[in-house]
């Protein structure tokens, strides 16, 4: 007697969902950071710009932002593991390909640029006792931007190409 289809995902199926998902949040907000909070940020006195940064560098840690950033980070990982010997050669490398641009460059290019700037403009101190507000704002705001549009670009490539290792896996080819 056959066995009848299985109407439920299979684990690897759902991983890729997940995933996919975790980097659709995480993209999206590194996008929202690069079209609107900077733009309008950017708008700002030197004080007002240096303040709002704070303020935001100070909440940021917290339960809802947690796991897009480090859930997307830790499915990436696993799914690369999961997926890296999987017998559909072009699922593996857009999965691959996917973990290696959020992990690379934006889950560790946050830890290495845009956190040690954080840290360095929290330790300015208050932005109404700075001395040389539009010095400290110049020697931040214009890396902080760039990086974040890298942290854009390749989280924004790793959905795209883990939406596409989704699509494929449906299709079971």
């Amino acid at each position: 007697m056959a066995a009848l289809p299985s109407s439920s995902p299979a684990p690897k199926s759902v991983l890729l969902l997940l995933t996919t998902l975790a980097l659709g949040f995480i993209a999206g907000f590194f996008y929202t950071y690069e079209v609107s909070v900077m733009r309008g940020f950017a708008r700002l006195p030197d004080r007002a710009f240096i303040e709002a940064m704070q303020a935001v560098n100070a909440t940021i840690r917290n339960a809802a932002f947690a796991p897009a950033f480090f859930g997307a980070a830790l499915l990436s990982f696993l799914s690369g593991l999961v997926f890296l010997s999987d017998p559909r050669r072009t699922l593996a490398l857009l999965v691959g390909t996917a973990a290696l641009l959020y992990l690379g460059g934006a889950f560790a290019l946050t830890a290495a640029v845009n956190v040690p700037l954080n840290n360095w403009l929290a330790d300015q101190g208050p932005a109404a006792t700075l001395a040389d507000p539009e010095a400290i704002r110049a020697a931040y705001e214009a890396k902080w931007v760039f990086w974040n549009l890298i942290r854009a670009i390749n989280s924004g490539l790793a959905f795209l190409l883990m939406l596409s290792a989704l699509w494929l896996d449906g299709r079971r080819v």
